[in-house]
């Protein structure tokens, strides 16, 4: 699961990087229903992985713990893995 949301949330950033609109993105890319699915509707587990990810970003903690109770994540671990991607972050060359 974790490789795959990783490229959920890598994938997520596509259209910032080419400049066109996901669902065109999508329409292009040969992607498993679920991924495509996460992408574009932040549905199935990866999608609400993501929806968290980008609610941390923006500071929201209500919805940030709501998204953590409704994916079952245990309180605390937030913070966790947030420190550990800003060190992976921080890593890379």
């Amino acid at each position: 699961m974790l490789h795959r949301s990783f490229l959920v949330g890598m994938l997520s950033l596509l259209d910032a990087l080419m400049g066109r609109p996901m669902p065109d993105l999508l329409h292009e890319l040969h992607l498993a229903d679920a991924l495509r699915e996460a992408l574009w509707t932040r549905t199935g587990e990866d999608g609400q992985i993501l929806a968290l990810v980008e609610a941390i970003e923006r500071q929201d903690e209500d919805a940030a713990q709501k998204l953590r109770q409704r994916l079952g994540l245990p309180d605390g671990i937030l913070g966790r893995l947030s420190l550990d991607a800003l060190a992976w972050s921080a890593a890379l060359p």
